[in-house]
């Protein structure tokens, strides 16, 4: 199971094996953000909209069979 604590590898390879949507994975970090940033204050900036195109895009790709190079539906600056 993935879980926001996941490893960066394990999540690209749920991602790409479709054990879990690059969507859904984008949710899973963002709920934690939601849950510990007010204590933490870690995040500056957090643009969701942006985030959510981008994992839109990532599952597009993968369903057309595109594998992308980088940490697909791992969070990134």
């Amino acid at each position: 199971m993935i879980t926001p604590d996941s490893t960066a590898r394990e999540m690209t390879a749920a991602v790409r094996s479709r054990e879990i949507s690059a969507r859904e994975l984008l949710e899973l970090h963002l709920t934690r953000v939601a849950e510990r940033n007010g204590e933490l204050n870690a995040i500056v900036s957090l643009d969701e909209e942006r985030a959510r195109a981008a994992a839109l895009a990532a599952d597009e790709a993968l369903a057309a069979g595109r594998r992308s190079v980088r940490c697909t539906g791992c969070p990134s600056p």
